[in-house]
């Protein structure tokens, strides 16, 4: 079984630990957030996946 986990702010401090502890423990993660840069280094060291968004806009949060 693929689990899955969709992390809302995971570019820097708590959020990216979580999100490579997700991934350390089997998780394939997708990294959200405001800033490209700080989430494609994250997505990019779990070999994840980054998609730019803000979740307070619901278009952003719908594409995620």
């Amino acid at each position: 079984m693929t689990r899955v986990a969709l992390f809302t702010g995971g570019g820097t401090g708590i959020g990216a630990a979580i999100a490579c502890r997700l991934a350390a423990d089997g998780y394939d993660v997708a990294v959200t957030g405001r800033r490209e840069g700080p989430i494609g280094e994250v997505a990019e060291e779990l070999g994840g996946l980054a998609i730019v968004a803000d979740t307070c806009v619901e278009a952003d949060a719908e594409r995620a």
